[in-house]
């Protein structure tokens, strides 16, 4: 019985996914790379819709995208928008808007969306978009995100 019921949870799963990954794309497709589109789904309270859309825009596993969209201190998330031409405006929409979607604690931190900001104005959007690229090839973002915050930090 217990196998039954992993195997049709796992499939209800995968038909989520595929239906939620077909609609992403079929937005993508119909308005374009549309960044005001990714806030706007934040705000209807569509995460899934949201981390698909992203994940498509990055070209980045899901995995990965929910990691980048939750970790404390938006760093990830301000490369991947920098690399990708997210105005500053739509990523800190995205920012704020991701921190009261995130599991657990949902509050924003005081300072923390500010020096997000400050992070994502820091961060030079060639850089980003070769840190993207690796992170397509090696997910191990932590290691790479380390290296972006110490030459960032250097530069300053």
């Amino acid at each position: 019985m217990e196998e039954i019921v992993q195997a049709v949870g796992t499939e209800i799963a995968e038909d989520k996914k595929s239906a939620t990954q077909t609609l992403a794309e079929n937005l993508l497709f119909i308005n374009g790379p549309d960044h005001a589109m990714l806030v706007q789904l934040l705000r209807q309270g569509e995460i899934s819709l949201f981390e698909a859309v992203l994940g498509l825009l990055t070209n980045l596993r899901d995995n990965l995208v929910r990691r980048l969209i939750y970790e404390p201190g938006g760093e990830g998330l301000a490369i991947a928008c920098r690399a990708i031409d997210i105005d500053k405006a739509i990523f800190g929409s995205i920012f704020v808007l991701s921190r009261k979607a995130r599991p657990g604690d949902q509050n924003v931190a005081k300072g923390e969306t500010s020096r997000a900001l400050t992070f994502y104005d820091q961060v030079d959007p060639e850089a980003a978009a070769v840190i993207l690229n690796r992170w397509r090839r090696n997910p191990d973002y932590l290691d790479l995100l380390r290296q972006v915050t110490i030459l960032t930090q250097s530069s300053n």
